[in-house]
């Protein structure tokens, strides 16, 4: 239900109450894989788990590849500054990986 605006209908007797139409303007940016997982914006930049692969997806659109996180199920992220740079932590729920984006 992401980027869609929902209209709710006029008319009581008609066939649904709500309808989603797209948000006028929107454009993809980036493509990265096809199943989300989970997502996190790391100081500026953006890291997604799709599939079983981990992504950065840069500023102007670009895709890296960085890795495998295995599994199917949503993963959770969460990050932490270290010298000049950030960690990235990536949770499966039985399993634990670390991004360094320093090294």
């Amino acid at each position: 239900m992401i980027n869609y605006i929902p209209e709710f209908a006029e008319n009581p007797h008609s066939r649904g109450t709500v309808k989603l139409i797209g948000a006028p303007g929107l454009q993809e940016f980036a493509s990265a894989g096809t199943k989300h997982r989970g997502a996190r914006n790391v100081e500026g930049k953006l890291f997604v788990v799709s599939g079983t692969e981990l992504y950065q997806i840069g500023t102007d659109g670009s895709v890296t590849d960085l890795g495998n996180i295995p599994g199917t199920g949503r993963v959770s992220m969460s990050h932490n500054q270290i010298a000049g740079g950030n960690e990235l932590l990536i949770v499966t729920g039985s399993s634990g990986y670390i991004w360094n984006t320093v090294t």
